[in-house]
């Protein structure tokens, strides 16, 4: 059984593809607990809502127009002000050469969605995480 159920142009709209791709997942691979990973044309509320259902999880990046683009100048206030305290989770890293550096640092949120419809409430949990190299580029720039 093929998974797509049709291509379209970059040009076009492809979010109604998303939930029937998904429901073809589930029904074919019949595994609960299932991890969907996509891009942030993936991350419309209305797809987010389907993946959210029990027991399955997704991670994407969050679409910037509508209520993220609105609720970002908070998140990332509340990153600075938590930065300039210390208080941010740091991931570490080992280069090729044996150094550790610092990979990543930010911190992670948590908020309640609902579907456009108004049926089935989910938690989501956001990560709001800074890496210092590509911070670091424009300044060498």
């Amino acid at each position: 059984m093929p998974l797509a159920t049709a291509v379209l142009s970059g040009e076009r709209a492809d979010d109604g593809l998303y939930i029937p791709m998904i429901e073809r997942l589930r029904v074919g691979l019949q595994t609960p607990g299932l991890w969907f990973v996509g891009a942030w044309k993936r991350s419309a509320l209305d797809t987010r809502a389907s993946l959210a259902r029990p027991p399955d999880w997704y991670v994407a990046p969050l679409p910037l127009p509508g209520t993220t683009a609105a609720a970002m100048d908070a998140w990332i206030t509340v990153g600075v002000t938590q930065g300039e305290a210390g208080e941010f989770t740091r991931r570490w890293r080992t280069n090729d050469r044996g150094q550790e550096g610092l990979a990543a640092e930010g911190y992670a949120w948590e908020r309640t969605c609902q579907a456009a419809d108004g049926v089935g409430a989910w938690r989501e949990r956001g990560l709001v995480v800074r890496s210092p190299m590509p911070a670091a580029q424009p300044a060498a720039g």
